[in-house]
């Protein structure tokens, strides 16, 4: 029971924060969706822990974006067409961040197998966090729709959304 439980709270935490960090969620949001996702990585921990360090991260990188995906087609389905819209624009940072949450969280819960907790939780959180980056640094700047692109200015690309106002307040 004890694996589960850190699966499911490094997971909902990873999500928690990269969405704070990359802006494409409010905290509300992030807060009470990743409860709903990390149920699902709680619920993969044996399988994890049977397929070891090499392959377990593989499969949370698999199921992550299958769980963003299921979501958007719900918002598409059920959903108002401003959330819609919100999910088309953010879909790839979406997909990326579960990735790497759920790659991490397969990883550490592998790696607990063989390895001590805080060596365990660190190469979890080392991995999530590298897939994060690496995506944030690598993201081409995208304008607001019907706006022209511009120059990516001090890696905000993550912090854009659709609308009148930026995350820092700017037009």
């Amino acid at each position: 029971m004890n694996t589960y439980a850190r699966t499911y709270w490094f997971t909902w935490a990873f999500l928690v924060i990269a969405a704070a960090l990359t802006g494409v969620a409010s905290l509300k949001s992030a807060f009470f969706g990743g409860l709903f996702a990390a149920l699902l990585s709680a619920l993969l921990s044996k399988v994890y822990e049977r397929a070891g360090p090499r392959y377990a991260p593989l499969i949370g990188a698999t199921a992550g974006p299958l769980w963003v995906i299921a979501m958007y087609f719900r918002i598409r389905w059920f959903g108002s067409p401003e959330d819609f819209e919100m999910a088309q624009w953010t879909l790839g940072t979406d997909i990326s961040v579960h990735a790497a949450g759920f790659a991490g969280a397969a990883l550490m819960t592998a790696l607990r197998v063989r390895f001590e907790f805080p060596k365990a939780f660190g190469g979890g959180l080392l991995l999530a966090a590298a897939m994060t980056v690496v995506h944030c640094l690598d993201r081409p700047s995208r304008g607001r729709p019907g706006r022209p692109r511009g120059p990516r200015l001090g890696g905000g690309a993550c912090r854009r959304r659709p609308g009148p106002a930026t995350r820092c307040g700017a037009g």
